[in-house]
């Protein structure tokens, strides 16, 4: 298995079909990572991407979008920047698009929802 240096795009459009097809679990993005970036596209050695994994496991934040920076950045910060961006935007758009269209629908009875809670937790008892 040959490794070859993969352009910005190439490991961007990965990053952003991972993002796309793996919302919804961290864990289970992982061998879906392991397919797209060890097997089918050879952009990381499997001893590189376990280690990769072992990183991201022991620091805080959302793990597939730490294994996707670290593998970006062994293709430089530019890549690392990118892959960790189109890894998380699909989960982002989605999120806001529904959050968009739940709050067309029940608008009012969530700003006063939210107001009233909001002034209950922060008013002097």
């Amino acid at each position: 298995m040959k490794i070859g240096k993969p352009l910005h795009w190439k490991l961007l459009c990965s990053m952003l079909k991972i993002g796309c097809i793996g919302f919804g679990g961290g864990n289970a993005v992982v061998p879906v990572m392991e397919k797209e970036l060890v097997e089918d596209k050879a952009y990381v050695k499997r001893k590189k991407y376990e280690e990769t994994i072992m990183i991201a496991n022991v620091t805080p934040g959302a793990l597939p979008v730490e294994i996707a920076s670290g593998i970006g950045n062994l293709y430089g910060k530019k890549n690392m920047v990118l892959s960790a961006v189109a890894m998380a935007l699909p989960g982002c758009l989605l999120s806001v698009l529904l959050l968009s269209v739940f709050m067309l629908q029940k608008g009012v009875l969530i700003y006063v929802t939210y107001f009233n809670l909001f002034n209950y937790c922060t008013s002097a008892p």
